[in-house]
């Protein structure tokens, strides 16, 4: 997140070019969250119990799989064994406006544009129904003394199985159930009362349809439904440079130091490494390649010249276990390979965490260790609800040792969108069930989860029903933003218990490294940006070189030490600086956390 004014919407802040450094940004119009495919994603949380080595699922979460497909839903991505959750495409029940309400025994079948059954030839065009003589003319059941509704749509069949039945109980004269909380104008009733699919509940509105959303969460059978939702988190790279908003200096490397000098040149102008004190604890860990830090991004651009090393001549940037996770989501403009990042925002952050100290650029908080670019957010800078938790999951799967989540995923209708989830609300609170069973999976297979506060200037403490995800997530180490004073960043989010550590992210004009944060961005440039989404891949770089230190080898060659050490090792090591509302246990420090002893 870029931060700039204290508004719920991200804008880039006008600003001056400085030497060396390699952009110039205006401002932007605010975001606005885009409306097409998004309808039509959803994550679908099952019933059971989120453990740390994985899922286990209620009794009825096979049930549940069931439902999904009935329903017409097609699964993108299958997430059940780690989180009981399920991206979903939604089928024909909302898709083509049509209500597919099927009953166990094949007695009904799809209801047509007219709200018409169809199947079997038990109803015709007029309404009426042509076999087994229930209906007469005027629309009215003259069989056993059910009654009908004039114009009736559905069937009454004479076992009571399917059909408005007012006898029972269960249908009044206006054609409302009025039993089981159950409501619809139209509908297909089994004997106990229950619209649906195979068997299951469903819901018909008053135009005879009924969504997919709520004929899954009827069954009873889900823990919770989430229509997919994304925010502009970052704006689009290529248009602007093409729009000349974004000016790019390159600096060239001949004449600007060598081998033999052991100096990046851009290095000096890094005052947040030097706030970190990471020169110094170089000499004792610059990181480990075995340790390994997921950046759930836009992407990485894995060829910049600042992930190289002069020696081997190798990048940094693990593309071979990068992710598109954006594949699940509705994505705008997405470039699947994870190693192409047409934003810029991923490798702004990678460059935090571990550019390489290789006399190009900069120098990152861990310049040896490896970093896994795992893309959640497009090329437009949107980022998704469905892609976020695929991300955070499969980041669990590979076992990484840390994860920066430089963002908040926001939601919500067209031009009113929100950085805080709410229990009340059912789609945010499926996000939230979400990111927590994710998040737990990931720490219990050694991942530490590291996460912006957010860049909204509010005390995150005033309300606790409603949270930034996944910064206030249990088990998340929440980052709150510096200035080069030590200062809380005039955009930073703050509030006691939420902010864990603090680590420099700007205070300052957007483009001037003297007060804001200078970094990687595609193409072989550096430039200088702020918010929390810089301070946040500052601690987890000191996270990676805690691991490098102190974690223990592994069978496969890697290296492993559990986050709840990990996170004692950070706030504990921390410097004071007297505001636990603002700063948590203070300034993360890189010196103190690799000289650390208890």
């Amino acid at each position: 997140m870029i931060a700039g004014t204290p508004q719920l919407m991200r804008r880039l802040v006008g600003c001056t070019a400085v030497v060396l450094v390699a952009a110039l940004l205006v401002p932007v119009t605010s975001s606005t969250p885009a409306a097409a495919g998004i309808d039509d994603t959803f994550v679908v949380l099952l019933q059971g119990n989120q453990t740390d080595a994985g899922f286990e699922a209620a009794a009825n979460a096979e049930a549940g799989l069931v439902a999904i497909t009935s329903l017409g839903g097609l699964v993108t991505s299958d997430l059940s064994n780690q989180i009981g959750g399920l991206v979903v495409k939604a089928g024909l029940v909302d898709a083509s406006g049509l209500v597919g309400l099927v009953e166990e025994a094949g007695l009904v079948g799809l209801v047509d544009e007219a709200g018409l059954v169809t199947q079997a030839g038990l109803v015709g065009d007029t309404g009426l129904v042509e076999s087994l003589g229930l209906v007469d003319e005027t629309g009215l059941v003259d069989t056993d003394g059910l009654v009908g509704l004039v114009g009736l749509v559905g069937l009454v069949e004479q076992s009571g199985l399917v059909g408005l039945v007012e006898q029972s109980g269960l249908v009044n004269d206006e054609g409302l159930v009025e039993d089981q909380g159950l409501v619809g104008l139209v509908g297909l009733v089994e004997d106990a009362g229950l619209v649906g699919l195979v068997g299951l509940v469903g819901l018909v509105d008053d135009q005879g349809l009924v969504s997919f959303e709520d004929a899954l969460l009827a069954t009873g059978l889900v823990a919770g439904v989430g229509k997919d939702f994304q925010w502009k988190a970052y704006d689009n790279y290529s248009a602007l440079v093409a729009g000349g908003d974004l000016v790019v200096n390159r600096y060239e490397a001949e004449g600007n130091g060598g081998a033999d000098s052991g100096a990046d040149p851009l290095a000096d102008q890094q005052w947040g490494m030097s706030m970190l004190h990471t020169e110094e604890a170089h000499l004792t860990q610059a990181g480990s390649q075995a340790v390994a830090v997921g950046i759930l991004d836009t992407g990485i651009d894995g060829t910049h010249i600042d992930f190289i090393s002069d020696e081997s001549l190798t990048s940094n940037v693990d593309c071979a276990r990068g992710r598109d996770s954006v594949h699940f989501g509705p994505g705008i403009g997405a470039v699947p390979n994870p190693c192409i990042d047409n934003n810029y925002h991923g490798t702004h952050v990678a460059g935090i965490v571990a550019a390489r100290a290789n006399n190009h650029g900069v120098v990152g908080v861990a310049p040896n260790v490896s970093l896994v670019p795992i893309k959640v957010c497009d090329a437009e800078g949107y980022c998704y609800f469905s892609s976020v938790v695929d991300g955070i999951t499969y980041a669990g799967d590979i076992e990484l040792n840390v994860i920066n989540m430089s963002f908040f995923v926001d939601d919500d209708a067209w031009q009113d969108s929100t950085e805080f989830k709410c229990k009340s609300d059912s789609h945010q609170n499926a996000f939230r069930k979400a990111i927590e069973r994710a998040i737990k999976y990931a720490r219990g297979q050694g991942v530490t989860p590291i996460a912006a506060l957010g860049n909204s200037a509010t005390d995150l403490n005033e309300d606790r029903k409603c949270d930034v995800v996944p910064a206030e997530t249990k088990g998340v180490i929440g980052v709150s933003a510096i200035g080069p004073d030590s200062e809380l960043s005039s955009y930073s989010n703050w509030g006691e218990g939420d902010a864990d550590v603090a680590a420099p992210g700007g205070n300052g004009t957007t483009g001037d490294p003297t007060s804001t944060i200078l970094s990687t961005f595609p193409g072989n440039t550096w430039a200088a940006i702020q918010g929390t989404s810089m301070a946040t891949p500052h601690v987890a770089g000191v996270a990676a070189l805690i691991i490098s230190e102190f974690g223990d080898a592994t069978a496969d060659g890697g290296i492993e030490l559990k986050p709840k050490d990990v996170e004692k090792i950070l706030r504990k090591s921390a410097i004071d600086n007297g505001d636990s509302a603002s700063f948590g246990d203070g300034r993360a420090d890189a010196l103190g956390a690799v000289t650390y002893s208890k």
